[in-house]
């Protein structure tokens, strides 16, 4: 009834559960922490890094 409709908008709008499977453009999304390197993380901060 009532009760239920609140509590499936909050799930379904929760940021956490819906980045979990997708981005909010719904493009799907890859884990990249283990691409995240020292050197990559060096790189980022260097000016002349294209």
């Amino acid at each position: 009834g009532a009760a239920a409709a609140p509590k499936k908008t909050v799930k379904s709008s929760d940021p956490s559960s819906a980045t979990s499977t997708s981005g909010f453009d719904g493009l799907p999304r890859e884990d990249i922490s283990s691409k995240i390197t020292p050197n990559l993380l060096k790189n980022l901060g260097s000016p002349d890094w294209k």
